[in-house]
């Protein structure tokens, strides 16, 4: 009876013992299961990630092209058009630096680059072989007596739209070897499609017309004015960059006509205008606006820039008219570029900054307050 009993106990242990086997044998299948559905679902989620990733580089490279295409449009200047599409094509690709070139319709050969490119084969500016995409090159840079050469590759793709004719040359320079160009050929070839009439447009646009200057004062004209306040503001606003208006108005400039003479009120305005012009720093557009009205675009300027440059206009003009009794009295008002500024809102606080000093001290001659609601 007792070997029964033992037996018994025996059988039972085993059983117990197998069912925990079983037990352990489902849950590691079970766990091993979900470990596998964890590790498919990491991998879908980290696929899913880098789409999404790419996706969105993707956009940033689209909004800073479009951006791009809003600045090169608003020059009909061919080598300011050539300039920006040259620093587009360097943003759209990831390149070192870029050239554009064109022919304008008269004949010019006209060239913009994001900086001087040294070492550039004049290869590279031709269009590539008839019935080729685009055309590599290496480029060698940096050699010299202790440096060793750097070795990179350009990619030149023709400025064009599908099925017409090129309009000029775009080429983009990387530090990398010729796979990198490869890779952003598709870009590129989109980027000169899209700027393509832009281009074609500024071919057209005799050279003359691009500079347009006031035949009285030799300052540029009311036209250039606004298209050149409108492209600095939204190039300020692209890179957050200062910028300043100063506007200057004659006092009473009728009666100084009836005064002296219509002759000699006209050269008492060439001699603003020049002073004017004299002073004005590297980068700044002088204009004639009105009549008797000017502007000057300060770019990279802000409060005391135009300070500055009022001190130095009064000191100048003083020195050209001399003892003159037909030196002109000027009332100024100037304003600086805010986050909520379009160039028109730029212009209307300068005028209201303008009329506010002439308002509150009348009897100054060639100084005026910045707008009072500005804020940096």
């Amino acid at each position: 009876m007792t070997a029964f009993v033992a037996l018994g106990v025996a059988l039972a242990a085993l059983f117990g013992v197998g069912v925990a086997l079983l037990r352990l044998r489902i849950w590691r299948i079970s766990h091993q299961r979900l470990a596998r559905s964890l590790l498919d679902t990491t991998a879908r989620l980290a696929s899913i990630a880098y789409q999404l990733e790419r996706a969105l580089e993707r956009l940033r490279r689209e909004a800073r092209i479009t951006a791009a295409l809003g600045d090169i449009a608003l020059s009909n200047d061919l080598d300011e058009v050539l300039t920006r599409v040259a620093a587009a094509a360097a943003s759209a690709t990831g390149a070192r630096a870029a050239v554009a070139r064109a022919v304008a319709d008269d004949g010019r050969l006209v060239v913009g680059a994001t900086e001087e490119v040294a070492n550039l084969p004049g290869a590279a500016l031709e269009w590539p072989p008839e019935g080729a995409r685009a055309m590599t090159f290496t480029l060698l840079r940096g050699a010299g007596a202790e440096t060793e050469p750097v070795v990179g590759c350009g990619l030149a793709v023709p400025i064009a739209e599908p099925g017409v004719p090129p309009v000029g040359l775009v080429v983009a320079l990387f530090d990398e070897d010729a796979s990198v160009a490869e890779a952003n050929l598709g870009e590129l070839e989109r980027l000169a499609a899209r700027v393509a009439p832009i281009v074609a447009a500024a071919r057209a646009t005799p050279a003359s017309d691009a500079g347009a200057r006031d035949p009285l004062t030799g300052l540029a004209t009311r036209r250039i004015f606004y298209e050149s306040l409108a492209r600095e503001v939204a190039r300020a606003h692209r890179h957050e960059k200062p910028l300043a208006l100063l506007v200057l108005d004659i006092d009473d400039f009728r009666s100084v006509n009836e005064r002296i003479g219509r002759s000699a009120a006209d050269e008492a305005l060439r001699v603003l205008a020049a002073a004017l012009e004299a002073v004005a720093p590297p980068g700044a557009l002088t204009s004639l606006i009105g009549g008797d009205d000017f502007a000057v675009i300060l770019p990279g300027s802000n409060r005391l820039g135009v300070e500055r440059l009022l001190t130095h206009l009064r000191a100048e003009h003083r020195d050209r008219t001399g003892s003159s009794g037909d030196a002109l009295a000027f009332s100024t008002g100037a304003a600086e570029l805010t986050r909520a500024d379009d160039a028109l809102k730029l212009l209307a606080r300068a005028t209201r900054a303008l009329q506010s000093g002439r308002a509150h001290s009348p009897e100054r001659r060639g100084e005026g307050p910045l707008d009072a609601d500005e804020s940096s």
